[in-house]
């Protein structure tokens, strides 16, 4: 990668256990987010903030240029199914598919703040609400059938003024 290009794209992902079962023990979580750290910095991510509670992860990353986010999330999704297996966590496999949300700098600490607090936060809400609520926050929505679908284009002239050149 040329010396002239700069990239900063930090991305929130989340993705479940099959069924949302909440199969990852309590007790196993904190060593379950250290583990994803150390895959994020093997593929070379940057991590900004790992959690989750016992059916699904968060983690804000900084996704440089030169790795897919769809060849990063697989490589977390696989190595930490690997790890739970080994740790003796029966019949444990993630879900297929994830989201990922774009999130600006702007927004980072709101975002670790909100992914330190997860077992918090899901005593009041659960996966499916959260889930949705997040997809609608980036013009998304969950289908009946468990699709998401794209209902608006997000189009930025609308909320920001472009200063006129001269």
């Amino acid at each position: 990668m040329a010396l002239h290009t700069y990239i900063s794209n930090r991305v929130h992902i989340i993705f479940a256990a099959k069924e949302h079962r909440e199969l990852i023990p309590e007790g196993l979580l904190e060593e379950l987010w250290a583990f994803i750290h150390g895959i994020c910095q093997r593929i070379g991510l940057k991590t900004y903030a790992i959690g989750g509670v016992r059916d699904h992860v968060h983690a804000f990353v900084g996704v440089p240029g030169t790795v897919g986010l769809s060849e990063a999330v697989q490589k977390i999704k696989a190595n930490s199914s690997r790890f739970l297996h080994e740790k003796g966590v029966k019949g444990f496999t993630w879900q297929e598919g994830y989201g990922a949300f774009s999130v600006g700098v702007s927004q980072s600490e709101a975002t670790i703040r909100y992914i330190r607090i997860q077992a918090q936060h899901h005593a009041k809400r659960d996966f499916r609400g959260e889930f949705t609520a997040m997809l609608a926050m980036h013009g998304l929505k969950l289908n009946e059938d468990g699709r998401v679908d794209r209902v608006t284009e997000i189009d930025v002239t609308d909320r920001v003024e472009i200063p006129a050149k001269g």
